[in-house]
């Protein structure tokens, strides 16, 4: 004789699940867009910055007259940025 079997998962539960499910993933989206809106806010930042020392420098050796003695370099900032 074969016994049958009948689910026995009450109809609520799947959809709490899917529910909870949901929220999750909701939940782990925002948490990715907001990680994600850091990061190009603080890139954005430093190319800013990069940009405002670049015109500094060069307002730096145009009025030194060029790169004569006492160059950027040898303050040690390093190459052009």
């Amino acid at each position: 004789m074969y016994m049958i079997y009948r689910c026995c998962v009450r109809p609520g539960l799947r959809r709490r699940r899917e529910r909870k499910e949901k929220k999750e993933r909701v939940r782990k989206e925002s948490e990715e867009r907001r990680e994600r809106e850091e990061r190009e806010k603080e890139i954005r930042r430093l190319r800013e910055e990069k940009e405002v020392l670049g015109r500094e420098r060069e307002r730096w050796i145009s009025a030194r007259g060029g790169r004569g003695e006492g160059s950027w370099e040898e303050v040690g900032l390093g190459e052009r940025v």
